[in-house]
């Protein structure tokens, strides 16, 4: 990290957490129902169809939010005084730098599920060549604070360049 780095920040943990925790479950009534013979059931369909099936969901969702979960850590992004820079380490390793004097627009929105858990998504218009029109960052914990310290430091650029 740069001396003059503002944040670095990864996707948010909330969603991939409610995965965990539903794959465990599902998981786990699976277990019980395998092991617990319930009368009800075992007239319909024998109790180890219904813990298969839920096993194999619980354990579907336990690799999904595994597979989410490695690509949430291999995401950062990252604000310094000049640059936003958005890295991804997943498979080799992508970095798109955006300088701050190309940003046009801060923007954030967020879904209904994004708003229970204060999480949503920051949108840059950038006039950056390389960058191909708006660059998103997605699933920011508390994306308020993040755009107005983008906003911030467009600012501190801005006014920096006036001074000289």
């Amino acid at each position: 990290m740069e001396e003059d780095t503002i944040f670095s920040i990864h996707p948010s943990m909330h969603f991939i957490s409610i995965l965990y925790a539903l794959g465990f479950i599902f998981v786990l009534i699976g277990l019980v129902i395998f092991f617990i013979p319930l009368s009800f059931l075992s007239s319909i369909v024998p109790n180890y169809f219904w813990s298969i099936v839920l096993g194999l969901l619980g354990l579907s969702l336990l690799i999904f939010a595994a597979s989410v979960h490695v690509q949430r850590n291999a995401t950062t992004y990252t604000l310094t005084k000049n640059n936003l820079r958005i890295t991804n380490r997943l498979i080799g390793e992508t970095e798109s730098i955006i300088p701050l004097i190309k940003i046009q627009d801060v923007k954030f929105s967020c879904s209904i599920a994004q708003s229970f858990f204060s999480v949503g998504d920051i949108y840059l218009a950038s006039a950056d060549e390389h960058a191909a029109g708006d660059v998103a960052l997605l699933n920011i914990d508390d994306p308020v604070r993040y755009k107005e310290k983008i906003l911030e430091a467009m600012g501190n650029l801005n006014n920096a360049g006036k001074n000289i």
